[in-house]
Formats: C-alpha cells, sequence, structure tokens
C-alpha cells in the first residue's frame, strides 16, 4: 500500500477536535476561538506578574525628592561618588543607588556593601568615565 496516501484515520489525527467541538486548526490540538482565549489569559498574566514585580522593586527602592534636590544641587547629579569621612573613617567610593529623608543617601560600594552618608559629605568621582 501507497504510504503517501492517508487513510481517514491518519486524517482524523491531523485534523482533529478541539475541547470545545469545534474542528482543530491543521496540526494543532484546539480550534482559533479557544486558542485566542487561552492566548488572552496567558498574556493577563503575563502582565499581572510584571506589575507584581514593578511593585516589588518600588518598595525596595528609597526615593525622597527633597534628597534628590539637594544631591543635585551639591553634587552636581553624578551618580558616581566619593565620600569624605568625618572624623574617622576612611574615604568611600561608590555609587549613589537611594535617596533617604533628611538628606541621606545610600551608597552602594564598588564590592556590593550599602553605605548611608548625608549629601554634604560627597564629592563626584572626576576619576570615573561612565557618568550617567
Amino acid at each position: 500500500m501507497n504510504d503517501n496516501v492517508s487513510s481517514p484515520g491518519r486524517l482524523s489525527k491531523k485534523v482533529g477536535t478541539c475541547k470545545c467541538g469545534e474542528l482543530a486548526r491543521p496540526g494543532q490540538r484546539t480550534c482559533l476561538k479557544c486558542h485566542a482565549a487561552t492566548s488572552k489569559v496567558y498574556r493577563a498574566e503575563a502582565r499581572r506578574y510584571i506589575r507584581e514585580l514593578q511593585v516589588v522593586i518600588e518598595s525596595l527602592t528609597s526615593h525622597n525628592p527633597g534628597t534628590e534636590k539637594l544631591w543635585q544641587q551639591l553634587v552636581g547629579g553624578c551618580r558616581h561618588v566619593i565620600v569624605q569621612p568625618d572624623g574617622e573613617g576612611e574615604v568611600l567610593a561608590g555609587l549613589v543607588t537611594a535617596f533617604l529623608a533628611n538628606g541621606v543617601v545610600v551608597i552602594t560600594d564598588y564590592t556590593g556593601f550599602q553605605h548611608q552618608a548625608h549629601v554634604s559629605r560627597l564629592t563626584p568621582d572626576k576619576g570615573r568615565k561612565d557618568f550617567w
């Protein structure tokens, strides 16, 4: 028997019926309406997940507009800063990552540790080429 000629059994496997009873799309298990409905639910879940991640990021990020304005005036908007010690301590260089209340910023140093310092102790790191 010739294998190129499809029998009625093979034809029913390639074009089946959807779970709703309609004919399925060729080579697929669902009809167009069920596929559209499933895709719509999938996209809605993806959007909901992205919104949840954005809420988590917002809750982890501190942003005080007053401190940011003071930082713009004193440091000039440079994210790479050097922290001058007040009294004892070492000079610290890092990246401004958050703005807290009362003129305090969070600086992440180049090893990943976070430090807090007042904006008045910051100077721009002129040796860094990647200002942003």
